[in-house]
């Protein structure tokens, strides 16, 4: 699998490098994209924009080629952060895009950083946000929508070779009054249950267990989390945008999280 790992210097880019490189058997192709942003050039004075690029450009490549190893590769390039990392996946037609969740521009006190948020958002490739060590030990797939998507369920089986544990998650919201839509749940239920068995077969032999929850998806889903020690979320992208859950849970989880969107 080709990785783009977009790396600032920042601790927490660091640690998604190191991260990734533990499972070199799978991240067996890596490209350094390192961005200078022109941002930081405003306001400084007795310097070129010219200058600045070049000094900028001359640090990186001596800081990259220290950390470089076996089979990977760099890009430093310039401009918006976000639209260079996903112009450089685009260009180098990689399977997945590997940030740290916050990078040395911090603007937001929440825990997702700027620059990831809008990776994730933009992105046409999927995206790893790398929050802790052991990413791929205890996979939780959150099945929704809940049409399955078998190009995901691939992805994931890939991923689950390292794991000891997959968690195939399905939400359902309560609907009121309960009187009223009582056979309407059982029915959303039956479907949900017959479709996460269908997921389940697909994964083959693998350490499955099965979610079924009825609730609100945030509030369950960041609960299931915590409660089952999972290392990793694996999310699915609805249409070409991510859900408001989707988001909420790249901000407050604890854990690693992916975003998985469809290559066209």
């Amino acid at each position: 699998m080709k990785v783009v790992c977009a790396i600032d210097f920042s601790e927490d880019s660091i640690k998604a490098l190191n991260t990734i490189r533990a499972y070199r058997e799978l991240f067996n192709e890596i490209v350094l994209v390192r961005v200078i942003n022109l941002t930081r050039f405003y306001g400084l004075h007795g310097i070129s924009m010219d200058e600045f690029i070049e000094n900028e450009r001359k640090i990186s490549e001596e800081k990259l080629k220290k950390i470089l190893k076996e089979n990977e590769t760099y890009r430093i390039e310039v401009g918006d952060p976000a639209e260079k990392i996903i112009e450089a996946a685009v260009s180098e037609k990689a399977d997945l895009i590997v940030m740290g969740s916050r990078g040395r521009n911090i603007i937001k006190l929440v825990l997702f950083g700027s620059v990831a948020e809008s990776v994730v958002k933009k992105s046409p490739i999927s995206v790893l946000i790398v929050k802790n060590e052991n990413v791929l030990d205890r996979i939780l797939y959150v099945h929704y929508p809940l049409e399955i998507d078998d190009s995901a369920i691939e992805f994931l089986k890939t991923l689950s070779k390292y794991s000891k544990e997959i968690g195939i998650m399905h939400v359902i919201e309560p609907m009121y009054p309960v009187e009223s839509t009582r056979e309407t749940m059982n029915k959303k239920v039956l479907v949900a249950e017959s479709t996460i068995n269908k997921v389940e077969k697909k994964l083959d032999d693998r350490n499955v267990k099965k979610i079924l929850k009825i609730g609100y998806p945030l509030r369950e889903i960041l609960r299931e989390i915590h409660k089952g020690g999972y290392s990793l979320v694996f999310l699915r992208a609805y249409r070409k945008d991510i859900s408001k859950t989707s988001d909420a849970i790249l901000r407050h989880s604890k854990s690693s999280v992916l975003v998985f969107k469809k290559k066209q």
